[in-house]
């Protein structure tokens, strides 16, 4: 009776262990394919900010643009641009870099490149630069009118005295694919 008991034991062991070995293997084919989804996904993204960065570039013919991020996920810089990737497209744009890059070599070097010596002195002549644009990368689930209006205001406070009412993110070039965006502005003072 005894052994009996016991290789009841063990076939109940076995058929447990069976089972969580069946249910770990289901998680983890479930997890990969989860990961290679967001590979995927991230590969699409990537595609889009660069076809859009591309067709915007050639679109602005002539100038070499400099790009300042208005997303606080930087997409762009994560998408595009890594510690060992600088460069989204062989154009001609001045990318600045920001969110962890900010104070890096690379981003002192951007500004000397624009002849500023500060992201302020920078974002102070946006007004009245016509090679200077902000861009957003936009997430369906973003909201795109409360980063704008963040800022303006941020902008009106920081650097409003030349307008009398404000500032005002004009909207100069938007693409768009599966409810993703690539938005380019440029700042403009209003009632002067």
């Amino acid at each position: 009776p005894n052994k009996k008991n016991e290789a009841g034991r063990l076939r109940s062991v076995q058929v447990v262990a069976g089972i969580l070995a069946l249910t770990g293997i289901v998680l983890a084919a479930t997890w990969a394919r989860v990961d290679l989804s967001a590979l995927r996904s991230e590969g699409i993204q990537r595609t889009f900010i660069q076809n859009s960065l591309e067709s915007f570039l050639k679109e602005s013919a002539g100038q070499k643009p400099v790009l300042i991020q208005l997303d606080p996920g930087v997409a762009i810089m994560h998408v595009g641009c890594g510690p060992f990737q600088e460069r989204l497209t062989e154009q001609s744009v001045r990318i600045v870099p920001s969110g962890w890059n900010m104070r890096s070599p690379r981003y002192r070097g951007a500004l000397s490149q624009l002849q500023v010596t500060s992201g302020e002195e920078l974002l102070a002549r946006a007004a009245g630069d016509q090679s200077l644009y902000f861009v957003l990368y936009a997430r369906p689930w973003d909201d795109v009118p409360r980063v704008k209006r963040i800022w303006e205001t941020y902008y009106g406070e920081h650097f409003g005295g030349a307008a009398k009412d404000g500032y005002r993110l004009e909207s100069v070039r938007r693409f768009e694919s599966a409810g993703y965006q690539l938005l380019f502005f440029r700042m403009s003072s209003l009632g002067d």
